[in-house]
């Protein structure tokens, strides 16, 4: 039979019910509460709260974030949002393991887009042909 670990409610520890506290970690070893009924604890507390609002404000700062991006259409999309991940990285607005993620998703859609043309893209080459064409027969010919 395995021994029951301490609560913090066998401390004293109450919840917002008035139930005794069951956090059973990061007890102290003088009062024996948990972070968050140990009034010797109070500036921890306020410690892991502003780490906790800052988690928080990231995440909302990455939805913000995306939003600036273009739509994924073409290769030239793919190179804004390469770039854009760049400096999001680097001034520490998204972490380094989703940009990877994300970067990887964009190699996949630029190998799978690979010898494909858009419709906008194929226009503008048809285009330029067409001035090339035009240019070629108005040149005068040397003889």
């Amino acid at each position: 039979m395995t021994e029951r670990k301490p609560t913090c409610g066998d401390a004293g520890g109450r919840n917002a019910s008035g139930e005794p506290c069951g956090c059973d970690w990061g007890l102290s070893e003088s009062t024996g509460l948990c972070v968050t009924h140990d009034p010797e604890r109070i500036e921890q507390r306020r410690q892991i709260a502003a780490v906790g609002g800052k988690a928080r404000t990231d995440k909302l700062d990455k939805f913000e974030w995306q939003a600036a991006l273009p739509p994924l259409r073409t290769h030239a999309d793919a190179r804004v949002w390469q770039e854009e991940i760049a400096r999001a990285v680097l001034s520490g607005k998204i972490d380094r393991k989703d940009a990877g993620t994300v970067g990887k998703i964009l190699s996949d859609w630029v190998k799978a887009r690979e010898g494909e043309l858009t419709i906008d893209e194929l226009e503008k080459l048809q285009d330029a042909q067409k001035k090339i064409r035009e240019a070629s027969r108005n040149r005068p010919r040397v003889a």
